[in-house]
């Protein structure tokens, strides 16, 4: 026993080292595999937690904030279930309230970080007081931690139990949210289930039915079966049977359809019925999942039915593919289709009857006719239309009189760049070639290579003859001859005009000697003041202009002046200068920043 012992003692211990070390400080959880090997170690040798709970201790003296609240949550685990774990951490409470809730700050202050440091005594103060709620009447020593820890000035106990209240109020709140949304979603399957209970039930009845009539079934009739069953029974209780039934089960392969006409109709239905089972049994699926999700335990009663109705169709649809109904069919329709691509030949006289369209010219019927003469099928006696119209009869005296131009060889290789002239062998077999220029090839070209790529095309049309005569009126007295469309080259725009010359519509045009105008008012005004002694004009005040000096000698003094005090002024030369400046840098940078010494200038 004692070999065993310590195997698990080992094994606690290695554990337990694992769990601290593996420990995720982030989301403050625990490895669920190790914690349960750990449990059920614990659960049957109890001999050995007196004996893991000094590697508890050693654990907590540990230098390390998150080592401390790992096995403060492993004790959270443990106090719940072994009474064994219980006595010893009661027992030790002063030391582990001393290493968790920092009761002695100033001997043994928590180590770092400081973030884990408050969490860890935050939730050693929540811990004792879940403690004290729950075990108190059965361990008097948490009465004393909880009385000690209330008149302790360095910890706040209020404040934790003010939190632990929040907390339960918050898990309350979070537990009554997700009940209702368990409902919802409970009363929304329901309500769907009840919508599509008969459509799936109707479903699964006709796809039995179907398979019935496929493939009937031979079973023994139930009421004989029973009274088969009740005489075996009282030959049992008379003790006249002594041999025991044995059930044997012989395989038999899957029954085989033949696909014919009797049995297509049939077989076509089922096909469909497994198409909708197939989309019920998705949607049931789906059901399925969001209730494992949101159910809980409200909706077990609904999902039993859900999972009934699944079995069902789970049933049916087996029963369906073992006959392999989806294989045959798809064998079926590539046989048509490979059907549809046999030669039909095609009906004589059958175009014949056809009247052609009146939107297209004759000759063209005529000549798509008569290259469609030859088909597919290769029909060589095509008879000539009886059925034609009066106009097309008409058509055929003047059919050979439609123009015909070939296309040229630009539209022929349109769109193509290397374009070689046609070649034409050269004839050397009179063996003269004394007679004929040297020439190394043995081809002519007949074409020139811009044929295969320019077009021109002139158009003369009918010449415009000008209707429109100018009759400007000529010094000699005689009307300007000239006929144009729109303007005469000597007199301008052609308008209407009488038979003297004059302008129909008359136009207005402005002076252009506006001086000559001017003076003329001047006079006017001048002579309506004599005559009335009123002045018209006001009082105008001229302005004196300036008497100019006589600068014809010293003219080029007075522009230098003028020029260098423009020139020469501060602000335009610091203006230029910058310019300059900028546009030799930008230079100096572009064609020498590789350079050293122009890689560390400012520019």
């Amino acid at each position: 026993m004692q070999d065993g012992g310590s195997s698990q003692l080992i094994a606690s211990r290695r554990i337990l080292s694992n769990l601290i070390k593996q420990f995720d400080f982030s989301r403050r959880v625990l490895n669920e595999v190790k914690l349960k090997e750990l449990k059920q170690i614990l659960k049957s040798n109890p001999d050995i937690i007196e004996t893991i709970f000094t590697d508890f201790l050693k654990y907590f003296r540990q230098n390390d904030c998150e080592y401390r609240l790992a096995v403060l949550q492993l004790c959270a685990e443990l106090f719940q279930r072994s009474h064994v774990f219980r006595i010893q951490l009661t027992s030790h409470m002063q030391e582990v309230l001393l290493y968790t809730a920092e009761t002695d700050s100033l001997h043994y202050p928590l180590p770092p970080p400081k973030e884990a440091a408050k969490i860890l005594k935050l939730e050693t103060l929540k811990l004792v007081k879940l403690w004290h709620e729950k075990y108190a009447e059965a361990y008097s020593k948490l009465n004393f931690a909880v009385n000690f820890l209330r008149s302790s000035k360095s910890l706040d106990f209020e404040h934790a139990s003010a939190e632990l209240q929040i907390e339960r109020q918050r898990a309350e709140e979070r537990d009554r949210k997700k009940d209702e949304q368990s409902k919802r979603v409970i009363e929304k399957i329901e309500k769907e289930f009840k919508e599509r209970l008969e459509e799936i039930s109707r479903c699964i009845s006709e796809t039995r039915h179907a398979l019935e009539l496929l493939v009937p079934r031979f079973d023994i009739d139930n009421d004989t079966h029973d009274k088969r069953h009740l005489g075996y029974e009282n030959e049992k209780i008379h003790g006249y049977s002594v041999l025991e039934p044995v059930a044997v089960t012989v395989a038999l392969d899957a029954p085989v359809v033949n696909v014919n006409a009797e049995n297509k109709i049939i077989i076509n239905a089922l096909m469909d019925c497994m198409t909708m089972l197939q989309f019920y049994k998705k949607i049931i699926c789906r059901w399925l999942i969001k209730l494992g999700k949101y159910g809980g335990n409200n909706g077990q009663k609904l999902c039993k039915e859900i999972v009934h109705l699944k079995d069902r169709i789970t049933i049916e649809l087996r029963k369906c593919e073992e006959l392999h109904l989806q294989s045959k069919q798809k064998s079926d329709e590539e046989d048509s289709e490979t059907d549809d691509l046999e030669d039909v030949p095609e009906k004589e006289g059958l175009e014949l009857e056809c009247k052609p369209p009146q939107e297209l010219p004759e000759y063209i019927l005529r000549k798509t006719m008569e290259n469609s003469a030859a088909g597919p099928s290769k029909i060589s006696g095509v008879q000539k239309p009886l059925n034609l119209s009066p106009d097309h009869k008409k058509s055929e005296e003047y059919g050979n009189k439609v123009p015909v131009l070939s296309y040229g060889l630009d539209l022929k290789y349109w769109g193509e760049n290397d374009i070689k002239p046609a070649e034409i062998p050269r004839n050397n077999a009179d063996c003269h070639r004394f007679w004929r220029p040297s020439d190394e090839s043995c081809s002519t070209n007949l074409d020139i290579s811009e044929a295969y790529h320019a077009r021109v095309i002139t158009f003369v049309g009918q010449q415009l003859m000008s209707s429109r005569q100018c009759r400007v009126p000529l010094s000699d007295g005689t009307l300007c001859p000239r006929m144009d469309q729109k303007r005469c080259p000597l007199h301008g725009k052609i308008i209407d005009r009488d038979e003297m010359g004059f302008p129909v519509n008359e136009i207005i045009e402005k002076s252009c000697n506006s001086e000559h105008d001017a003076k003329e008012e001047e006079e006017y005004i001048r002579d309506v003041e004599a005559a009335t002694g009123v002045n018209l004009r006001g009082n105008v005040k001229r302005r004196k202009r300036k008497r100019q000096e006589d600068t014809e000698g010293n003219a080029p003094v007075a522009v230098r002046n003028r020029l260098s005090a423009k020139l020469f002024n501060r602000s335009t030369m610091k203006r230029v200068y910058e310019t300059l400046e900028s546009v030799r840098k930008a230079r100096a940078t572009r064609n020498f920043e590789h350079q050293f010494n122009y890689a560390l200038t400012k520019s």
